[in-house]
C-alpha cells in the first residue's frame, strides 16, 4: 500500500484474495485513493481507468440507498472484482459495514451480468436458488433483453 499512498492510486491485484482486496480496499477509500481497473468497456480494447474515491463511494452509496440496503445486511460476490461490477460489490458491502460471501451462501443482494442470469435460467440451478433467494439482483455490464428480465421475474429473481 506504500506505493499505492504515494501515488493517490488504488490498483487492483489479481493474485489476493477477497479478504486481502477488501482490506486494501477499505484503506484505499479511507484515504481518499482513486481507483484504478482495467477495461475493455464497449471498445473491447483493454485499457486503464481512474474512478475517484468519491465517485465510486457515492455509486455505492446511491445503489444500497435505491435498493433499500441496510446495515448489515449481505452482498455476494459472483463477479471477478478485477472490473468495476465486481469492484462495486465490495465497495457497497464495506459501506454496508458487511464482508461479502460466494454462491454457496446466502445473501441479501447481488450484481450479474446477463449471461449469468441466462446460465440461471438454463440449468444452472446452484446460481438460480442464489438469485431466487436475494432481496434484489442488479443486472448489468451490457444490455439485458426485456424478455430475459421478464423470465427472470416469473422464476422468482428480482
Amino acid at each position: 500500500m506504500e506505493s499505492e499512498a504515494k501515488s493517490g492510486v488504488f490498483r487492483y491485484e489479481s493474485p489476493w484474495s477477497i479478504p486481502q482486496t477488501l482490506e486494501h480496499l477499505e484503506s484505499a477509500l479511507r484515504n481518499g485513493l482513486d481507483i484504478s481497473i482495467s477495461t475493455s468497456g464497449s471498445s473491447g480494447k483493454a485499457k486503464e481507468i481512474l474512478i475517484p474515491a468519491n465517485a465510486i463511494i457515492f455509486n455505492a452509496h446511491n445503489s444500497n440507498k435505491f435498493l433499500g440496503a441496510k446495515s448489515g445486511e449481505i452482498w455476494s460476490l459472483l463477479l471477478s472484482p478485477e472490473h468495476t461490477a465486481g469492484l462495486n460489490v465490495l465497495i457497497r458491502a464495506i459501506e454496508l459495514g458487511t464482508k461479502t460471501v460466494t454462491i454457496d451462501q446466502a445473501a441479501d443482494y447481488t450484481a450479474i451480468v446477463p449471461t449469468q442470469l441466462y446460465r440461471a435460467l438454463n440449468g444452472d440451478e446452484k446460481l438460480l436458488k442464489h438469485l431466487q433467494g436475494c432481496k434484489a439482483v442488479l443486472v448489468g455490464g451490457a444490455a439485458a433483453e426485456k424478455e430475459l428480465l421478464e423470465a427472470a421475474k416469473k422464476n422468482g429473481i428480482n
